[in-house]
């Protein structure tokens, strides 16, 4: 939980395969439930910022938001302005 951000709470999904990952990230008191596809669904408590974004980016697609719009709003945006060239 480094630098500049709001503590809010945020949903992620993530594959079984980062779980080790997840804990390392959030601790062992998540509650973790299966959603599909070999997917699960976890609420927690973070500062959200370019680092948090950044770690998830670090993941391939393994871990995504799945909180609400204006959550995958900002994170979007994050990508566009950091990442996507639209000139």
């Amino acid at each position: 939980m480094y630098g500049e951000g709001q503590l809010e709470y945020i949903e992620l999904d993530f594959d079984a395969s980062v779980y080790p990952n997840i804990i390392d990230k959030f601790g062992k008191d998540i509650h973790p439930y299966s959603v599909e596809n070999g997917m699960y669904r976890i609420q927690v408590k973070h500062i959200i910022n370019k680092t948090f974004y950044s770690w998830i980016i670090g993941f391939g697609g393994s871990i995504q938001i799945s909180g609400n719009e204006k959550q995958i709003y900002r994170f979007k945006d994050f990508l566009l302005s950091n990442f996507i060239n639209n000139e």
